[in-house]
Order: C-alpha cells, then structure tokens, then sequence
C-alpha cells in the first residue's frame, strides 16, 4: 500500500486553478467585490479516481461559484495507492489575485 504525500496532493489539485479561478471571475462579473473561500472535500479512491466530491463549507456567498469548483475537482486524477485517502482542499478566492 502506497501514501500520497500532501504535497503530491497540492501539486494535482493545483492542476484546477486556471479552471477554478475561471469559477470566480463569472461570479464576479456578477458581483463585483465577490470573495470568499470554498472547501472541497473528496475521497481519493485506491484507483486515483475522486470520489464523493462535494463542497464542504467555506465563505464563499456565491453557490454558482461553489458548484463549478467543485466539479472540477471530480476530473482530477490521482496516483493509484491501493487504498482510499480522505481530503478537504480549501481556496480563497479574492479580486486581483491569481
């Protein structure tokens, strides 16, 4: 059975930020000033696949912006380590930062 380390973890879901960022910028065009953070929290599955993805809180008023991050993280794939491993990823999203 093989670990992913936390940082083998960032570097895959780093992997979303332009989509993600995309996520925020039609949020804010709706809503300028728009900010605020969204927790993912998904299971690595031992195949590398996400499973059970969904948002797990954060600040973020907007739940159009909620949901389109979220669904990018269910395209994500992980090495396979044999085993499921339990992850909550949080992004803070405010105007002008990349």
């Amino acid at each position: 059975m093989t670990q992913l380390r936390p940082e083998a973890i960032q570097f895959i879901s780093a992997q979303n930020v332009g989509l993600n960022r995309l996520c925020y910028e039609r949020g804010l065009l709706a809503k300028p000033g728009l900010k605020g953070r969204v927790s993912v929290s998904f299971t690595i599955s031992p195949d590398g696949s996400p499973s059970s993805v969904k948002e797990a809180g954060g600040s973020m008023p907007d739940p159009k912006v909620k949901a389109c991050v979220v669904n990018h993280f269910r395209d994500l794939v992980f090495r396979a380590t044999g085993s499921s491993i339990e992850v909550t990823y949080p992004i803070s999203f405010t105007p002008g930062t990349p």
